[in-house]
């Protein structure tokens, strides 16, 4: 059975992860399983700083922890993990057949791929392989997590949702039985592999989930072989660290055919330290409310303000007894936290941190001073409900709200706020900041330029481009990769944001510490393009091209929007400046 350690702090998870290291053999190798490589660097830090020292440490994906522990129990057979670009191939080959037949049932497909309209046959084959890489993702994501709900059935030849014959759900299932049904291209190769005696022979091709299943049949036809091999050659433990989310096939691989090989221990954050698996979403109670309406109508008559479209739609009260927070963000951690509870028969090792002690001591008071942050992290810690009279608590900084018009001013005032913080407090650290954002794209240039150029602040960048020499090598790329585009928005902007594309339009000069000249106003150009609806394609005649032909008139492409903005200025501008 695997062993749950709990923490609401990351930092506290390091504690039991370095009480089992230390229990191995030095010379030992330990195997960490972790989704980046950020969280990778981190844990080796922390475990120099709390052991001296972070030898012998062997980061794996979850995926590659899987299979080299099953493949030390499959050394009859000669393998490989089927990758996503081979089944990709496979789905071309078959969609190329299938697209020639007349059978009604390709028409959506073939309808897509080939409309009667006007195409280009690059274009055609462009979406026939993007259809394909779709379908790929779609069928490992059905593996992962919809595998009884759906794969179960079309094995046995029958649609799980969609009865029509002719539906969506009919062709996928066609197509996926083509490659791994009982007959499918996948199936026929592993069993002429298996079969063959030839000494240049090709191994058989499973995705991982498959793999799982092979190993479950050959377990089961000899079980007793099989767990008396696993508990005499028993492998090393297995630390999985920071996973925030298990899918359905991984948490059943690690408890179904893992942990009778190897000792398990997962370390996870879980902000509430209470049980809190049967907390509502907001969605969740509005849709219970719906439902109890007629049962509950008392309880709605006392709220006179609202209409009764609002009672229906199950607007949210001031009574609702639960955590806000854990109502509005909780659910995809509820639902991870339940899985691994009913894994290990919710039997947990807690670590759990009081946000009372990192708060600060005040000089005429024993008790620590409760900051914001501290408030709403120890509420959603212990669960503590909706509160009906506010706390009065003192605004701090511990949780601040910036309204912001640009990723320019956000990186500003970020910046601002970490020198206001050194300058304040001489015991933090430069290292001791972190600056985090949903997309790295946008804001690293505005990174570089406000903390180099402005602020003169050191940093160390972890998921960007790093060096003018990778930023010179992505604007090639990017400005060569227009050839094969449609010229969308993202595509035209990822180019001109690059810092070595934009210097060559930038009118700005430097003369020493001032600059002189208009910049290049990338947020204007846009707010332009928004306001404009640029969307795709040079012009009429390129859209047609990619495929865009239902559009009647010339719109949602770059001509007409210049023609908009260069006829709009000749309305606007004042008689006798020259223009007309």
């Amino acid at each position: 059975m695997p062993l749950l350690h709990y923490s609401n702090r990351l930092e506290c998870l390091i504690v039991p992860l370095a009480q089992e290291l230390e229990k191995r053999d030095p010379f030992d190798s330990a195997e960490i399983v972790v989704p980046n490589f950020s969280l990778e660097k981190w844990i080796s830090l922390k475990l120099a700083q709390f052991q001296g020292i972070a030898a012998n440490l062997r980061f794996i994906t979850l995926e590659k922890a899987i299979n080299e522990g099953l493949q030390k129990n499959l050394s009859g057979r000669f393998y490989d993990l089927l990758k996503s670009e081979t089944t990709q191939c496979l789905l071309l080959e078959v969609l190329r057949k299938k697209l020639k037949t007349s059978d009604p049932l390709w028409l959506p497909v073939r309808s897509y791929i080939t409309p009667k309209t006007k195409l280009s046959p690059e274009a055609g084959e462009h979406r026939l392989y993007q259809l394909a890489g779709r379908l790929t993702h779609l069928f490992m994501e059905y593996e992962l997590s919809r595998n009884d709900e759906i794969l179960t059935h079309w094995l046995a030849g029958r649609n799980a949702f969609d009865q029509g014959p002719l539906g969506t759900e009919s062709w996928q299932r066609e197509l996926w039985s083509e490659l791994f049904g009982p007959e499918g291209k996948v199936t026929r190769h592993n069993r002429s592999a298996r079969q063959s005696k030839s000494v240049e022979f090709q191994p058989e091709l499973y995705t991982l989930p498959q793999l799982c299943r092979v190993y479950s049949s050959e377990s089961k036809q000899q079980n007793s072989i099989l767990y008396s091999q696993s508990s005499n050659n028993k492998l090393k433990p297995l630390h999985i660290f920071g996973v925030s989310y298990l899918s359905s096939f991984h948490q059943k691989a690690l408890t179904e055919q893992l942990a009778n090989l190897r000792d398990i221990h997962v370390y996870t954050l879980n902000p509430c330290m209470e049980f809190w698996e049967d907390v509502q979403s907001f969605g969740e109670s509005k849709a219970a409310a719906r439902r109890s309406l007629e049962a509950e109508r008392q309880r709605f008559e006392k709220y006179e303000v609202l209409s009764e479209t609002e009672i229906e739609m199950g607007e949210l009260f001031q009574d609702e007894e639960d955590n806000p927070f854990l109502q509005a963000w909780g659910r995809p951690g509820r639902e991870n936290i339940k899985l691994l509870n009913q894994w290990s028969a919710w039997c947990f090792e807690p670590w759990f941190a009081d946000a009372d002690s990192s708060a600060a001591q005040t000089e005429n008071s024993e008790k620590p001073q409760q900051s914001v942050l501290n408030q709403l992290q120890q509420d959603i810690l212990f669960r503590e409900p909706r509160r009906a009279e506010p706390l009065n608590l003192e605004q701090d900084e511990s949780l601040v709200v910036l309204a912001c018009a640009n990723p320019r001013r956000e990186v500003e005032a970020v910046a601002s706020l970490i020198w206001d913080w050194i300058r304040r407090d001489p015991d933090l650290q430069l290292n001791e900041c972190a600056l985090i954002v949903h997309d790295m794209e946008l804001y690293q240039h505005e990174i570089e330029q406000v903390f180099e150029s402005i602020y003169n602040l050191p940093y160390h960048l972890i998921d960007g481009i790093s060096g003018s020499a990778s930023r010179l090598e992505d604007a090639a790329n990017s400005l060569l990769g227009l050839c094969f585009t449609e010229y969308t928005r993202r595509d035209i902007f990822s180019l001109i944001n690059n810092p070595c594309f934009l210097q060559k339009f930038d009118d700005t000069v430097s003369a020493g510490k001032n600059s002189y000249g208009e910049p290049l106003q990338i947020q204007q150009w846009l707010q332009w393009a928004d306001e404009l609806n640029v969307f795709y394609g040079i012009d009429r005649e390129s859209q047609e091209e990619q495929g865009y032909l239902h559009l009647e008139h010339d719109i949602y492409h770059w001509e007409q929007a210049f023609q908009r903005l260069t006829l709009g200025e000749m309305v606007s501008a004042e008689e006798g400046n020259g223009i007309f």
